[in-house]
């Protein structure tokens, strides 16, 4: 999806750009607590919270930007490689 976006020019579009920070702070929130010998409940929690806000963000900002970007065929494409991807 990013990257059919980038090909469109929108990847430095405000929705894409946070969605793209936010992807690179929870890997490294995911690293601190596997690195951590005892997580804190702060940190769990924090991270918990993280995917409800993350999901909201690309439902609200980042598919209507790709739905009014990418023509019917790359989103039949993109659809196509998901599904592949979901089916494994």
């Amino acid at each position: 999806m990013l990257s059919a976006l980038r090909r469109r020019g929108v990847h430095r579009h405000e929705a894409v750009v946070w969605l793209l920070a936010e992807h690179d702070d929870l890997r490294c929130r995911v690293a601190e607590l596997a690195a951590a010998r005892e997580p804190t409940l702060e940190q769990m929690q924090m991270l918990g919270r993280r995917p409800q806000a993350h999901i909201r963000h690309e439902e609200r900002a980042v598919f209507p930007l790709v739905v009014s970007t990418l023509s019917g065929a790359e989103l039949d494409e993109l659809g196509a490689a998901l599904r592949a991807a979901q089916d494994g």
